[in-house]
Parts: structure tokens; sequence; C-alpha cells
């Protein structure tokens, strides 16, 4: 484990050398480095090192909270995997920007390999301002003819991510469930892309009832509404361009023009509201 204690090196990425010839890359968060073992950090400044103790049996690692950070992985038929970072950061741009994007280090080994690619770039870190239309492509390599399986890590409930299949057509919420496809052994680039879906805030007022909404490419769904429930939509102006009385839990409706749009649900027991943009 890599510890922080009287240095000055704070870096966000490790890049740690396997033994197959390949490098994990992994949040300095989640670093485990086995002892004698080289690795890689990534920086902005000059480090300091000042080793002064033995490393404690419980490591203290350096804490940075992510917001709405995914990691996705793909595994082998025996469960050997890699994996790529993507973090929706507002502050940053589509650029490489170091401290914050990290380049993939790819070894053709007996092991899966993936990363995001970002114009020139294939990285295993990429933090970019992402909204709901932002397509994200990802690359991977098979080792072998096979089958693998997309997952995903994702702590932040209040988004989903899809992952797009552009030869199969497939389309997959990893959020809620893995996606195994068969690959030929190589690299396949512009077959597969991910994309978030960020969970619309609700103001639900005096109900145990929580409708779950998202807003995506265009298109607005809702789930968990009230049976029998008017659904109104208003433009940025509050022209109602559409109504409908909504008998069922769920409601999807395609916006035709770009605009800030006001939806409000109400039922027999309570109303609630809440903006779009598209």
């Amino acid at each position: 484990y890599y510890q922080t204690v009287g240095g000055s090196l704070n870096p966000t990425m490790v890049s740690i050398p396997r033994t197959d010839g390949t490098y994990k890359q992994t949040a300095y968060t989640n670093a485990e480095i086995q002892p004698f073992t080289s690795f890689f950090v990534q920086t902005t400044e000059a480090p300091t090192f000042t080793i002064a103790a033995q490393q404690n049996a419980a490591p203290m690692l350096r804490t940075k909270g992510e917001v709405n950070k995914a990691v996705v992985s793909l595994a082998d038929a025996n469960g050997v995997d890699d994996q790529t970072t993507i973090i929706n950061n507002p502050n940053n741009t589509n650029e490489y920007e170091i401290g914050h994007d990290l380049a993939k280090w790819i070894g053709y080994a007996e092991r899966p390999q993936i990363y995001s690619i970002q114009g020139d770039d294939i990285l295993a870190f990429n933090s970019l301002a992402i909204d709901n239309s932002t397509i994200i492509p990802l690359g991977v390599y098979a080792h072998a003819d096979g089958e693998y399986v997309f997952a995903i890590d994702n702590a932040n409930a209040q988004c989903t991510w899809m992952l797009y299949d552009n030869e199969t057509g497939a389309t997959i919420n990893l959020s809620a469930e893995n996606y195994t496809v068969a690959l030929a052994k190589g690299t396949h680039e512009g077959r597969f892309e991910v994309r978030q879906e960020q969970r619309i805030a609700t103001d639900c007022l005096n109900t145990t009832t929580e409708i779950e909404a998202y807003s995506v490419n265009g298109e607005l769904r809702m789930e968990n509404i009230p049976a029998n429930s008017m659904i109104y939509i208003y433009d940025a102006v509050g022209r109602m361009i559409y109504v409908t009385n909504n008998s069922g839990n769920s409601f999807n409706y395609n916006f035709t023009a770009n605009g800030v749009y006001n939806i409000v649900v109400r039922s027999a027991e309570n109303s609630f509201s809440f903006k779009t943009i598209y």
C-alpha cells in the first residue's frame, strides 16, 4: 500500500505493473501495491519523499471524493478483467488534462483490455463534463475468441449508465445488469459506447412515493407515477404543450425542440413538479 505520510506526493491515479506485462490503472484511494513492486504515479509537481517509519498494517490512503464516477470493466470467461474509469466533472474539458485524465498503457497479454476514447487519446481515466447526450466511445481488446462481460461499478444512484453495442443494436442499462457478448480476438473500436443518463431531481410533496425521472437525448422517462395521474408539460414561457391522463405508472415523451420544460404530475393526493432541459 502506498502511504503519503511525510511526503508531498498526492497523486489521483496509480499505474501498477502486472506480472504478465500489462498495467492496472486505478484510483489512488483504491491502490493496493505489493511490497517490492514498482509503480507509476501522475502529478503536476515534482514530489519529495521523507519516509520516516515502516508501513503500518492499516495504510492511510488519500481520500478524494468524485461525483458521478463510473468504473466500467471487461472480463473474460475466466473472470480476468480490466477496467476504465469515467468521471463526470463540469470543470474538465474534452482535452487531455494532467491530474484528471490518464492515458491507457496497454500490454497485449493474456487478459482483456478496456479504455475510453477521447479524440486521439485512449484513456484509463477520463474526466470530462458530461450531459445527457454525451457519447463516450469505448475501445476493447479481446485476447482470445470467446464471451466477454461488460459490468459497471457505479456508487452514485442518481444516474444511470447505458452501454450501446453498435454492431448488434443492443442497448443495456449497465447500472442494472451486465452485458455478455461474443468477441473475436483483436481490438474493437467504434463498436461500443457509453452514455450517462442523469436522474432529474423531483419535488415530491407530502408523499411516500418518489417519482423517478430521467431525461436523455430528447426523451423524458418517468417511473413510479401514481395511478391515474394527470401529466402536464409546459415550455419556458408557461405554455402547455402536452397533457394526458396517465393510467399506468410509467410515462415516456419525446421533445421536438430544444428548451427548458416544466413537468407537472397531479394525482388525487399530491402534485409533483420538476424541470428538465433538452
